[in-house]
């Protein structure tokens, strides 16, 4: 109980002693916290920055597989029309000369039938 002065001057260190010491607790509390939460967002950063670069790299070598895959089918097009077009090229070489050798069996037997129309 506080009776004089002195007393009362007394309880006021000891107050203040006291919320130093509760300062002091809090501030260290504080600190920890703020470490453990720092450390645990860097891990968390660090592992997220890990996922999304090997998701990009998968993303990016399945892209790239797709793409070869792609260009693969359309040379595979590109041939395929070319043979097409060698074939049209050479169904129409085939043609003409059948239709030469046509002309010239019709010239044949047109001489043959002028030569027989002569003799008789």
């Amino acid at each position: 109980m506080i009776t004089t002065t002195r007393d009362a001057a007394a309880a006021l260190d000891a107050a203040n002693a006291a919320s130093d010491a509760a300062s002091d607790a809090y501030s260290a509390a504080r600190d920890a916290y703020n470490a453990a939460a720092r450390d645990a967002y860097t891990a968390a950063r660090d592992a997220y920055t890990a996922a999304r670069g090997a998701a990009l790299d998968a993303a990016r070598d399945a892209y790239n597989a797709a793409r070869d895959v792609y260009n693969a089918a359309a040379d595979a097009a590109d041939a395929a029309d070319a043979a097409y077009d060698d074939y049209n090229a050479a169904l129409d070489a085939y043609n003409a000369a059948h239709d030469a050798y046509n002309a010239a069996h019709d010239a044949l037997e047109a001489a043959h039938d002028a030569e027989e129309h002569h003799r008789a």
